[in-house]
């Protein structure tokens, strides 16, 4: 991998995503429903929320998250071209996230000192990323690429490289992709269905962001990490 130095600013991010170990990824209908729903998360006590673009006037969902929940790091996920970091870094997003790699997005990242993590999902396409200057990659999506032992496969032979796993991750298997070498994870529609956003099932969601943060804390009180 390249020998990359990083900002201040994207060491800083990169961190907090190492230390929290899980990324809560908001899809919705709707623009009201985004800010419904990541709210309960934060109030559940998720710290790091990534809004997709996929939501309408995410911009707008992202400024507002932002203003009420300072200490929450926030996230744009599906960018898919400069109009949408530009957006979302101005809306406040502190990282970035894509579906695919695409060259330009990661060195016009690297440019702009901001934590820019492209999609893939081959060994090549991590190592091309890292030489581009990435800081972390996400493989996705990563239940189809073959779940935690892909990861492990594919992080054993190039070291501890910062990943981050979504799509398909879910409940019964997300801490095991910790355990096989991911940084992190990102929770979607195991932990925040679209289904209960539409409904404002509250409970719902309360409850499955409380299976979660307690199946977390053991495997991380078992691995001896403090909160």
């Amino acid at each position: 991998m390249a020998a990359t130095m990083y900002s201040d600013t994207v060491q800083t991010v990169l961190d907090t995503i190492r230390q929290e170990q899980v990324i809560a990824v908001i899809r919705a209908n709707t623009a009201d429903g985004a800010l419904w729903g990541a709210q309960e998360l934060i109030d559940c006590g998720f710290r790091i929320i990534e809004v997709t673009f996929t939501v309408p006037q995410a911009d707008m969902v992202i400024q507002t998250l932002a203003d009420r929940n300072p200490d929450v790091l926030l996230g744009a996920g599906t960018v898919m071209n400069q109009l949408h970091g530009v957006k979302a870094l101005g809306a406040g997003a502190q990282f970035l996230v894509s579906p695919v790699l695409d060259d330009r997005m990661v060195q016009w990242g690297v440019e702009h000192e901001v934590l820019t993590i492209p999609g893939v999902m081959t060994p090549s396409e991590v190592h091309r990323a890292f030489m581009l200057g990435s800081a972390a990659v996400k493989i996705f999506p990563a239940k189809q690429a073959g779940g935690p032992d892909y990861i492990k496969a594919l992080v054993e032979p190039m070291g501890p490289i910062p990943v981050i796993v979504t799509g398909g991750v879910g409940f019964d298997d997300f801490t095991e992709y910790l355990g096989k070498g991911a940084m992190a994870v990102g929770l979607g529609g195991h932990l925040i269905p679209v289904t209960a956003i539409g409904e404002r099932n509250g409970k719902e969601i309360r409850k499955r962001a409380k299976s979660f943060r307690e199946r977390l804390g053991k495997y991380r009180e078992k691995r001896g990490i403090s909160e």
